[in-house]
């Protein structure tokens, strides 16, 4: 259980890191459109990016650690169902596997809405 409140506040953090920053420069859009061409001229420079625009960098951004968020998730949901199979009647285990099984549900809803929210954070923002 510990395990997976560790992995609860990582996915969270990492939540907060990309969405804050967006809330805080949606303030001013002249700053934030500013700090978006830089990271599009550094990825240019670099050929790090096949994105043409500064949005679309932000947005695989956001996919990839959504993506990661969300297998995470995934393992902790298969995690928690072969405890609920193995655990041959034993309340303590039946009980651990439920909780597991409930917070990782939990945290494919939140990791959805999350990623539905930032995308339309970007999409205000970068207008």
């Amino acid at each position: 259980m510990k395990f997976f409140s560790i992995i609860l506040v990582i996915a969270t953090g990492l939540l907060l890191i990309v969405s804050v920053p967006a809330f805080v420069h949606a303030a001013d859009p002249t700053d934030f459109m500013d700090g978006l061409k830089q990271v599009k001229d550094v990825a240019d420079q670099n050929e790090l990016s096949g994105a043409k625009s500064s949005k679309e960098i932000l947005q695989s951004i956001v996919a990839w650690l959504m993506s990661l968020l969300a297998t995470i998730a995934l393992i902790s949901l298969l995690y928690g169902g072969y405890l609920y199979i193995t655990s041959q009647g034993e309340e303590n285990t039946v009980a651990k596997a439920k909780a597991i099984l409930l917070y990782s549900t939990i945290g494919i809803i939140v990791i959805g809405l999350s990623a539905v929210i930032v995308n339309v954070v970007i999409d205000v923002a970068t207008q």
